[in-house]
């Protein structure tokens, strides 16, 4: 696993050792980044279950303003700073909590994030949720952007009234969708 393009291309970075974290494979991180092009220069990051880090470290090194990495297992903070190490931690925060519990610390912060990375466990059925969360908590803006890494079996079927869909793809047994904030 690798840092495929921007400030950091070809930095190694090291994989979260556990079960429920599956590393976004490199074709389908350089998709997305390919799609999300015009949008990553001095934005907002959000990398919401972020295990390793891997697509915030590529959004920082593409160009991201701030990136805030959440996930909830301890472990992850550890494999974080080692695939940070020599960025400016002014660049990047590392939050340990529950998902929802992290959007309140970052909504109290008054942050606003032009794109958010949402990869919760396949099986935990937490998308609408964090959908939800992001909009009713002031997270997202008109024209902010939140690409779903999911199941393509599962792909979502509701979507909430103030998300679009801008684009869908499969990857073999992976989707992504692109949805735009519409508050």
């Amino acid at each position: 696993m690798q840092v495929i393009s921007g400030k950091y291309r070809g930095r190694k970075l090291i994989s979260l050792e556990t079960d429920d974290t599956k590393p976004t494979l490199t074709r389908i991180k350089g998709s997305v980044f390919d799609l999300l092009q015009g949008y990553i220069s001095e934005c907002e990051f959000l990398d919401l279950f972020a295990g390793s880090g891997a697509i915030g470290m590529e959004a920082l090194s593409r160009g991201a303003k701030h990136v805030y990495f959440v996930d909830s297992n301890p472990d992850a903070r550890k494999t974080i700073e080692k695939n940070m190490k020599n960025v400016d931690k002014e660049n990047f925060d590392i939050i340990i909590e529950d998902c929802f519990n992290a959007l309140d610390i970052v909504s109290q912060k008054g942050v606003i994030f032009d794109l958010v990375y949402l990869d919760p466990p396949y099986k935990s059925e937490l998308y609408l949720p964090c959908l939800r969360a992001l909009s009713q908590k002031k997270l997202v803006k008109n024209g902010s952007l939140v690409c779903l890494e999911q199941l393509a079996k599962n792909s979502l079927q509701v979507m909430p009234e103030c998300y679009t869909i801008l684009k869908s793809k499969n990857y073999g047994d992976k989707n992504i969708t692109i949805l735009e904030y519409e508050g």
